[in-house]
């Protein structure tokens, strides 16, 4: 489901975010799609800090959903018109206990761009 394009970053923006081509990607599965050299290996950082690296403003981000599988969590939104953005969370991380999945201070250590499902 895509939302108004007004309400959103550009397709351009985010695919400055990485050197890889999100669209020759597509078809494959999420977990093809590179992580962004934004979070370190082995650690987690607050999703706010990583949405502030990124540039990104969360007032241009619309319909959230949430998926799991194992001990993770993974958190995405629609950041473009034609593009999403998911942040991998440690559901087993007790700096995230009590934090709803959309807290800014949720800790995340991936960060992965897709095409948006029609």
């Amino acid at each position: 489901m895509q939302t108004s394009d007004a309400n959103l970053h550009s397709d351009a923006f985010v695919e400055s975010l990485t050197q890889h081509d999100i669209k020759a990607l597509h078809g494959e599965i999420d977990s093809n799609n590179p992580i962004l050299d934004v979070v370190p290996a082995g650690e987690s950082h607050p999703r706010a800090d990583v949405f502030r690296k990124l540039k990104l403003d969360e007032s241009k981000l619309s319909n959230f959903r949430t998926s799991g599988m194992n001990m993770v969590d993974f958190l995405t939104w629609q950041v473009s018109p034609s593009y999403d953005i998911t942040c991998m969370s440690a559901n087993n991380d007790h700096e995230n206990n009590g934090l709803e999945m959309t807290d800014p201070n949720r800790k995340v250590y991936g960060i992965r761009l897709s095409l948006t499902p029609d």
